[in-house]
């Protein structure tokens, strides 16, 4: 079956979800071309995504209201019973419709007992969404409710059905707020607010040990009464643990949940747990806390999505900075300054536990973050701080302040003489911790810029690099220490964007801080090998060199990371023996390193790079699996250090054995490192070439020279024309593009203006540039120009290239000469005097002494 005329099964379809996402991560202009490349040669996946674009195109800038109004007045005709006033549930008289969710519609209702009135709330099943999958989950929702008896769960009274068979639920009617407008009319406190979502944490507790999971949890499902007690409610789409009331369907597939406080795992249809609520309740909370959700309500569904799926939100204190002064005021009378401290620290830690993307990183159960919540409220450690002993001692200290200072009367007359001395040691130490602290924060927020965390937010990383940067300078000549702390960092998280250049100059700074601040050997040595490897990727391979022996001078042992920077720059140098030996020690001494260390990672698959070179193609697709199965012990599988060792693992089948299957991979882990890096970056870049050279390998040149040119283009906008990465694409792109007459002449420039610019970059004694001169010539030849290619092969730059040429390169240099040699008829009376064949004769004399009679 042709790929055209592939069904639409499960596969597919998730596959049909992830490029529709994928694609409307990119900006507009992009979408339609990245869309075509990544469907392939598959016509119909190309169709039905170009359809749900169009789709989304068109609704995006339509308004719903029109439409809502529509049906409401098509309801209105159709049920007059329900939506009236006087119609009867039953004992129970309808008063008034006073609202409507996902699944129902509900109604404020009386039933007179003799002298008594009873006011209820009516849920009932909308009949515009009624089906057997919604009558199952409705009659769930009676079913669980009746099994739950709690104050903050509103109550089950009584359930029913209308003539026509559509149920109704009897519930006690809650008036009230909702928790966040209850908690900003009132204007708690961060205390007060904390205290209120225990009560919330309580309710949520009962039904989970009821073995019942809310799944949908948000402010407008909790109510506040008049008595300051909230109340849970709809528990339309819960499920209940122990699997006796849930047939297959789920509400998380069929999107009946809030997005806005859906856990990641609700949102790929993972096995739902009560991890789900309690991420739910982190979401609440902080929003409950700082006024705003987690993430971007606003933005587009797949837009949405994806930040819950992959980026971890911003801090508390951190989105605070957006709030109106007025809505700090609504906790407490706090002034903004005054919020964001309180959000910060403990309270930040175990909301960030709460809101993790993988459920086994969050609280256990709803009893241990309430369990936290309580111990921060009383001063006491949280389960989600580290526990040092310092931070149990500074609890210790803030729970029972008056014994310590009783205490510290005591013995003041022991200290008295020491006072003065005290006062200065307490002021520098918390100069000290201002300092550090500011460090600390700044670090956070570069570091979770970090596109192998953030999923590659490449415009907001930028900016905020460019503002620190300037302000970072002031502190160079005053602050040494600290200047050398925070442009590493910056200098870090510049080269994970593929700023190279940049961020090799700024560990230079750095380093010369450091030297400046007497910071000692080790951190001005860790400080050379991270310029080493910035230098490395800016294809400064020779300073990288310099940079590391400069560490070793210090007279420090070298470092895992020496070992791996060295073994990095010396493979691209052509040295692979020495890479390998050295990528060989860096691997086994960071053996115990987790699969989220970026340098283990890096180093095992510099490793696979290195052995290709030496010819151990094999044992370089054997690291690269283990790579894997290592990663997959402890991330998932779309984590980014995974989607690189995948696309290291597609490069090594590719040159073992190429296939369609490869391509298909290929295609797959270019569009899950584009969503995560984005589709400017140089990673992006590679992962085109690998797909570019899969595809040329079973022939499909035309396509794979299209991604090649996208590549090409990725480069010369990041890392630029002159840069070792930018040169051998376009060299790679020329070798494919040869063989084909109606792209020779593209090959014939492409080989002209990259073998100048290498003699320009690398130098003339340059394996690099002989093997592009070879190249070159090889095309020249298979042109019709072979005077030509013998002139290119025998001039100085040429001769001088020669000497240094390893062996690989100098064989396939020589052979050239000879097929030149050969098609520009050296060998005829009439050539005798051609002045190029006879620069021939004497270098392949000089260059191969051993076979003199080779012509």
């Amino acid at each position: 079956m042709s790929a055209a005329a592939a069904p639409f099964d499960a596969d597919r379809f998730q596959r049909l979800r992830e490029l529709f996402f994928s694609t409307l991560d990119l900006p507009p202009d992009q979408q339609d071309s990245y869309a075509r490349v990544a469907c392939g040669n598959d016509v119909a996946l190309a169709e039905a995504l170009a359809e749900l674009l169009q789709q989304e195109r068109r609704l995006s800038h339509q308004s719903t209201a029109p439409l809502i109004d529509s049906l409401h007045q098509v309801l209105g005709e159709a049920l007059p019973e329900v939506i009236r006033a006087q119609s009867r549930f039953g004992s129970y008289t309808v008063v008034a419709e006073i609202g409507s969710g996902g699944m129902g519609r509900v109604f404020r209702a009386e039933r007179r007992i003799a002298d008594v009135v009873q006011t209820v709330a009516i849920k009932l099943l909308r009949q515009d969404l009624l089906s057997p999958d919604l009558l199952k989950r409705f009659s769930l929702e009676r079913r669980l409710l009746a099994g739950l008896n709690h104050p903050g769960i509103c109550r089950l009274i009584d359930t029913g059905a209308l003539g026509d068979g559509t149920p109704y639920v009897v519930m006690e009617l809650i008036e009230g707020d909702s928790l966040f407008e209850h908690a900003d009319r009132q204007q708690l406190d961060i205390a007060a607010r904390l205290r209120l979502f225990r009560k919330v944490l309580a309710a949520v507790s009962h039904a989970h040990r009821h073995l019942v999971v809310h799944r949908d949890l948000k402010s407008g499902n909790i109510l506040v009464d008049g008595e300051g007690s909230p109340r849970l409610l709809d528990f339309g789409i819960a499920k209940a643990l122990d699997g006796s009331m849930v047939a297959e369907a789920t509400a998380t597939r069929d999107r009946y949940v809030s997005f806005s406080n859906a856990a990641p795992e609700q949102l790929t249809g993972a096995t739902v747990t009560v991890a789900c609520d309690v991420y739910a309740l982190g979401a609440i909370l902080y929003e409950l806390l700082c006024g705003l959700p987690p993430f971007d309500l606003q933005a587009s569904a797949a837009a949405l999505e994806h930040q819950i799926l992959r980026i971890p939100p911003e801090s508390m204190a951190g989105r605070s900075t957006a709030l109106d002064p007025a809505m700090a005021r609504c906790r407490g009378g706090m002034s903004l300054a005054s919020l964001r401290q309180h959000l910060s620290g403990d309270l930040e830690r175990i909301v960030a536990k709460c809101l993790r993307k993988e459920p086994v990183e969050r609280y256990a159960s709803v009893e241990q973050l309430d369990e936290d919540i309580g111990n921060y409220l009383e001063q006491r450690p949280v389960r989600a701080a580290d526990g040092r002993r310092w931070y149990r001692l500074r609890k210790f200290v803030g729970r029972h302040r008056l014994s310590c200072a009783m205490a510290a009367g005591l013995g003041f007359c022991l200290v008295a003489l020491l006072a003065t001395l005290f006062a200065r040691n307490v002021a520098a130490t918390r100069e000290r911790d201002r300092a550090q602290q500011a460090l600390a924060i700044l670090r956070t927020a570069l570091l979770s810029a970090d596109p192998a965390r953030v999923a590659g937010e490449d415009t907001t990383v930028r900016a905020v690099l460019d503002a620190a940067r300037p302000a970072l300078e002031p502190s160079f000549a005053g602050q040494p220490e600290l200047y050398a702390s925070l442009a590493a960092t910056i200098a870090e998280v510049e080269l994970s964007l593929g700023l190279a250049t940049q961020s090799a100059e700024l560990f230079d700074r750095a380093a010369a801080a450091a030297k400046r601040g007497d910071l000692g050997p080790q951190p001005h040595f860790d400080l050379l090998v991270m310029r080493a490897r910035s230098l490395n990727s800016a294809g400064e391979y020779r300073r990288a060199l310099r940079s590391l022996d400069e560490a070793r001078a210090l007279g420090l042992a070298p470092t895992p990371e020496w070992d791996a920077t060295r073994g990095m720059t010396l493979l691209r140098e052509g040295d692979d023996a020495k890479a390998v030996a050295h990528l060989r020690q860096a691997v086994a001494r960071m053996a115990d390193r987790q699969p989220d260390d970026e340098w283990a990672t890096a180093a095992r698959l510099q490793l696979a790079d290195a052995l290709v070179q030496s010819g151990a193609e094999r044992e370089a697709l054997f690291v690269v699996n283990e790579t894997i199965a290592w990663q997959q012990q402890k991330l998932d599988e779309h984590h980014p250090r995974v989607a690189l060792a995948r696309l290291q693992l597609v490069l090594r089948q590719r040159g073992l054995r190429p296939g369609e299957e490869v391509i298909a991979e290929a295609r797959k882990v270019r569009t899950e490192i584009v969503t995560i890096y984005g589709a400017q970056n140089p990673l992006a870049a590679k992962a085109a070439m690998v797909l570019g050279t899969a595809l040329a390998d079973l022939d499909q040149i035309a396509e794979g020279a299209v991604v090649f040119r996208e590549a090409i283009a990725i480069l010369r906008q990041s890392v630029g024309d002159g840069h070792p990465n930018t040169l051998f694409a376009s060299y790679n792109l020329a070798q494919m593009v040869a063989p084909v007459a109606a792209t020779r002449a593209e090959a014939l420039t492409l080989y002209h203006s990259t073998l100048a610019a290498a003699e320009q970059r690398f130098g003339l004694e340059s394996n690099a540039v002989v093997m592009f001169r070879s190249g070159y010539a090889r095309t020249l030849i298979a042109d019709g120009q072979a005077v030509a290619a013998l002139a290119l092969l025998t001039g100085t730059p040429a001769v001088t290239g020669l000497r240094i040429a390893r062996d690989k390169q100098r064989k396939d240099f020589l052979e050239v000469l000879d097929a030149a040699y050969a098609a520009a008829d050296c060998t005829s009376p009439r050539a005798a005097q051609n002045a190029a064949c006879a620069a021939a004769v004497a270098l392949r004399a000089a260059a191969a002494p051993e076979a003199p009679g080779k012509w």
